[in-house]
């Protein structure tokens, strides 16, 4: 059975990262308001829906992911944590790919409609997160999966995937 409480608010940060502060970003900066001018350089366009395009598909992966594996949502602020150590999919490869999707749809964005304000808004939303995940995020999931964790956390990068996936199974604990 579905957790519609666990799927809206695993949706809202991404939802608000990647449409809702992109929006008033460029309402803000752009042309007008609601009028949307396209970049007229057909590489940042054809770059920036790529972007987009990967970045969406590592975010629908890891959030669909979350909830068949490790039966939970992905924000550690939810009571609804996750019950299982994700290691599956990307994150055999990055601990945190979900955050990677939404910086490159970020990116992405900032290429296709050309805002230097959205582009900004990118590289803040990952140094914060450099900031608040070691600090905040991977307390919580020591406290919940302890030396499980270290070892994933050992063997696997926060930010820069690894070509050979982490198999736990393998790995000499």
């Amino acid at each position: 059975m579905v957790n519609y409480k666990g799927v809206i608010i695993s949706l809202i940060l991404p939802i608000g990262a990647i449409i809702i502060i992109p929006f008033f970003i460029y309402l803000l900066t752009g042309s007008g308001i609601l009028y949307f001018t396209f970049s007229s350089n057909t590489y940042y366009l054809i770059l920036g829906f790529f972007l987009v395009l990967f970045g969406l598909y590592l975010l629908i992966t890891c959030i669909s992911i979350f909830y068949k594996k490790g039966q939970g949502t992905l924000l550690p602020l939810s009571k609804i944590h996750t019950q299982h150590l994700v290691i599956v999919g990307p994150y055999k490869y990055v601990r945190n790919p979900m955050i990677i999707g939404v910086i490159l749809t970020i990116l992405g964005e900032s290429l296709i409609f050309e805002s230097l304000g959205i582009f900004i808004f990118a590289i803040i939303f990952f140094i914060l997160n450099l900031i608040y995940i070691p600090l905040l995020e991977e307390r919580g999931v020591l406290s919940r999966f302890g030396q499980e964790f270290i070892q994933y956390k050992r063997e696997v990068n926060g930010w820069i995937p690894k070509f050979k996936a982490y198999d736990p199974l393998k790995t000499n604990k």
